[in-house]
C-alpha cells in the first residue's frame, strides 16, 4: 500500500476547476485543508479530504439549488431557497467540506456552511460519483 498525505492552503476555487468545474465554478472562495489517498495495486482504496473555507465564500445559484434538493429539514430548506431566489446565491462565513470514499467510485460528501447574519446553517451529506475525480488525481509508479 502507498499513501499520499498532504496539507494545502490558499487555493482559490478558480484554480480547482480542473478537478470539478461544475462545483468549483459555483463555489467561490479560498480553500485550505488536508488530503489523504491510499492506493493498493493501482486502485485508490481511501480518499479522505477535509476542505475548509474559513474566510467565507459564496455558493452560486445553480449549486445552491442542487444542494437544497438534498436538504431534509424543510424549514431550513425553505429559508435557503428564499435566500437563493432573492439574492441569487448564498454567502457564508464558514464552510467545511468532508469527502470520504465509501466504495471504489462513490464518496460521501458532508457540506457544512454557516451565515449567522441570515441565521442560516446547512449541514448535509450527499453521495457523489468520484470516478472522474479519481482519474485526474491518480498517480502511477
Amino acid at each position: 500500500a502507498e499513501t499520499l498525505a498532504l496539507e494545502f492552503g490558499g487555493f482559490k476555487s478558480q484554480e480547482l476547476q480542473t478537478l470539478n468545474k461544475p462545483i468549483f465554478s459555483q463555489l467561490l472562495g479560498e480553500f485550505k485543508g488536508t488530503l489523504r489517498l491510499t492506493r493498493i495495486d493501482d486502485q485508490i482504496q481511501v480518499l479522505a479530504i477535509l476542505a475548509e473555507m474559513s474566510k467565507g465564500g459564496t455558493m452560486e445559484k445553480a449549486l445552491s439549488k442542487k444542494i437544497t434538493t438534498y436538504m431534509t429539514d424543510e424549514e431550513n430548506r425553505y429559508a435557503v431557497e428564499n435566500i437563493v431566489e432573492n439574492q441569487g446565491k448564498i454567502n457564508f462565513e464558514n464552510g467545511e467540506f468532508r469527502i470520504l470514499n465509501v466504495s471504489q467510485n462513490l464518496a460521501a460528501v458532508t457540506v457544512t456552511m454557516e451565515n449567522k447574519k441570515e441565521k442560516l446553517r446547512i449541514h448535509e451529506t450527499i453521495n457523489i460519483d468520484i470516478s472522474r475525480i479519481l482519474q485526474k488525481i491518480a498517480w502511477k509508479n
